[in-house]
């Protein structure tokens, strides 16, 4: 899971195509909501339509913890995981919170 805590939004301060030089200030982060992303490997879920419909339109998909996201299309075997190169990790690997 990725995270950004009080961050509202982020404003580009440079048109895109422009040339930048170290230190020049590019965006400015607002103060506000926090955001969070949450990986899944591809084929892993059916994701709910909501998401999909909202994703096709280029718009976010407002939802507290929780909430669905989808439907699990395959379940690792028991007692393994696996890690974001597709390969299955054991418990007690010292990887994670399964240890």
């Amino acid at each position: 899971m990725i995270g950004a805590s009080e961050v509202g939004s982020c404003r580009p301060l440079v048109p895109e195509g422009h040339h930048v030089s170290k230190g020049d200030e590019v965006a400015v982060f607002a103060y506000g909501g926090s955001i969070m992303t949450t990986l899944f490997r591809r084929g892993a879920i059916a994701f709910d339509q909501d998401l999909l419909t909202n994703t096709a339109r280029g718009s976010e998909t407002r939802v507290n913890y929780g909430s669905s996201l989808g439907r699990a299309t395959r379940l690792a075997p028991a007692g393994t995981r696996g890690d974001f190169l597709g390969r299955e990790q054991e418990d007690g690997d010292g990887l994670g919170p399964m240890d």
